[in-house]
């Protein structure tokens, strides 16, 4: 029988409490818990109470891995952090070692590792300088090629021209060059005033929709509505002042009654008093 099966069924046993009647209840304080039978409370024991068992079935490995530590040449134990100067800062590194423990320096594996580091980014730039200056190498002759065919055209069309020499297609903005503009104003026509619009005459209409000047007749049945109205609004205003008139009149009638009776009623009130 292997040690941890011995030691789990132990466990097992010392952490059970069995009744007269067969029923089983957990041991440990905390839990207290009452089964049917062994087997319920071995599956409980082994479900909820599992890392007490862990711990009992490690102290069976006490005795030989302690053996196994004590034979051991080069015992491991935790890293330690070496200074490594300002760049590096603290490295943690190994330690071996039973008796006299030793770490090994971590700095010169650190240093050559930067140093292969800092050769690969100049060999990286060292290309791309190398590939730039191939572009720029290429995009010359292109440009070169393109101005020699140029060339080589305007001379076929209009016959040699040797010692002129074709200007490039670069435009340098930094080279401002200042244009002068000249404005002549002699020749300024002046502005003409804006036209002023006619009133246009309303033209008479007769009764059958034809247009019909401005005759006498007309004119004198213009006068007369005029007439007419003009004694119209006399007329309202006479009426008005009529009606003006005829309200201040009642309203002093009304005054006057009413300082009849408050006359009559003070004398009929001084009559009682005395």
């Amino acid at each position: 029988v292997c040690s941890s099966d011995l030691t789990q069924a132990e466990w097992i046993e010392n952490h059970s409490i069995v009744d007269a009647d067969g029923r089983a209840r957990c041991s440990f304080h905390f839990c207290r818990k009452l089964f049917k039978d062994r087997a319920f409370l071995r599956k409980h024991l082994m479900k909820k109470h599992p890392e007490f068992l862990r711990g009992e079935i490690a102290k069976c490995h006490d005795s030989y891995m302690m053996n196994a530590w004590d034979g051991e040449g080069k015992r491991p134990v935790p890293q330690v952090l070496i200074d490594c100067g300002a760049k590096f800062g603290l490295v943690p590194s190994s330690c071996i070692g039973a008796d006299r423990p030793m770490a090994a320096d971590p700095e010169p594996e650190l240093w050559r590792k930067e140093e292969e580091r800092m050769k690969r980014i100049e060999e990286e730039e060292r290309k791309y300088h190398e590939k730039r200056a191939a572009a720029a190498a290429a995009a010359a002759a292109a440009n070169y090629d393109q101005d020699g065919m140029d060339e080589g055209m305007e001379g076929n069309m209009d016959g040699p021209q040797s010692g002129q020499k074709r200007a490039g297609n670069f435009v340098d903005v930094d080279d401002m060059k200042d244009e002068k503009v000249k404005l002549a104003f002699d020749d300024i026509a002046p502005v003409a005033p804006p036209k002023k619009k006619k009133k246009k005459k309303k033209a008479n209409i007769a009764d059958d929709g034809s247009l019909q000047s401005d005759t006498p007749q007309t004119l004198e049945a213009t006068q007369e509505e005029g007439r007419r109205t003009d004694e119209s609004i006399e007329m309202k205003e006479n009426d008005m002042s009529d009606i003006i008139a005829n309200d201040n009149k009642k309203t002093a009638l009304t005054l006057v009654a009413l300082g009849a009776l408050a006359a009559t009623a003070s004398l009929l009130l001084g009559g009682r008093r005395s």
